[in-house]
């Protein structure tokens, strides 16, 4: 037999060995995978969260630490926390909020971009912080220019439908977070850092869960409560402003020394009301009405936290 015929027998046979997997080793090649995905989706999903957490705690310290500059920088003064133009039509660099909403922008839409658009509104919301009017800028953008800061990856807000601007214009939103009324926000209250005594323990921001297309001005209580409430501690405090819990059951606060914490809700009314996306929850919605009763223990650890001449 020559070498050709001698190679070509032998690849017959080699061809001839082989066989197909049978029904029940691809059973088992399919069930292997399954068990493997079993166990590596939920590492990924795992991974997904606590990225969106250092996401929205990175956020927070950014602009705590601008809210810290900016005092040092203009003599102790507290910046706006309201993102209403308490001015009227005439915004100056000494009123204008720390980030003003989309009502009172003097902004021009790129062109192409759709009025009343998720996009449209996104732009106005970062341009509220970075550049309100043509000749005022943001007053916390020179000390953390970065856009992003404003929003939260979980804030599920972002994926629901965008409506025409104005109030109860939602539910969709960009804007994650809200600042303390009483720290030179709608209520006033203090004006200056230095009257904060207690900056570990008073937060400046809250992650807030509006329904209006915006977290519209501070984020206020129905009751801020009082230390000496006779059936304990800030037994008083009740929700104003609806709360967020965009990570999972809890929340992230900026305080005024620059640290952030993550709070887990405990009320299940509470969880309820952050959850609602019902145009106007905060003003007529049943999910506000339960979470207000008393001795709400989220409302009391949010009203001990509280800056203000109330509780400095």
């Amino acid at each position: 037999m020559n070498k050709t015929a001698v190679a070509l027998s032998r690849h017959q046979e080699t061809k001839g060995s082989r066989r197909a997997f049978t029904l029940a080793e691809l059973l088992v090649v399919i069930s292997t995978l399954g068990i493997l995905a079993a166990l590596v989706l939920p590492v990924l999903a795992g991974s997904k969260i606590d990225s969106q957490l250092f996401q929205c705690q990175n956020n927070l310290k950014g602009l705590s630490r601008a809210w810290i500059m900016y005092s040092d920088a203009n003599s102790d003064k507290l910046v706006n926390l309201s993102t209403y133009n308490t001015a009227g039509a005439v915004m100056t660099s000494s009123n204008t909020p720390w980030r003003t909403e989309i009502a009172s922008l003097s902004v021009t839409l790129p062109a192409g971009m759709v009025a009343g658009s998720a996009a449209a509104q996104k732009y106005l919301i970062e341009m509220g912080f970075k550049q309100p009017t043509p000749t005022v800028a943001g007053p916390l953008y020179p000390y953390v220019p970065n856009v992003d800061v404003l929003h939260c990856p979980a804030d599920g807000r972002a994926s629901l439908t965008a409506s025409a601007y104005g109030n109860y214009a939602g539910p969709y939103a960009w804007d994650s977070y809200s600042g303390s009324a009483y720290l030179n926000g709608d209520a006033g209250g203090f004006t200056k850092r230095s009257q904060v005594l207690h900056p570990s323990g008073r937060f400046i921001w809250a992650e807030a869960a509006a329904s209006g297309g915006e977290n519209f001005g501070s984020w206020e209580m129905a009751s801020y409560g009082r230390l000496t409430d006779a059936e304990g501690a800030f037994y008083s405090a009740s929700f104003g402003d609806s709360p967020a819990a965009f990570h999972g059951t809890a929340a992230n606060f900026s305080f005024c020394d620059g640290h952030v914490e993550i709070h887990s809700w405990s009320d299940p009314t509470t969880l309820n009301y952050a959850a609602d996306t019902s145009s106007g929850k905060e003003a007529f919605g049943s999910t506000k009405t339960a979470a207000d009763h008393l001795g709400n223990p989220d409302a009391i650890w949010c009203g001990a936290h509280y800056a203000g001449p109330q509780n400095p």
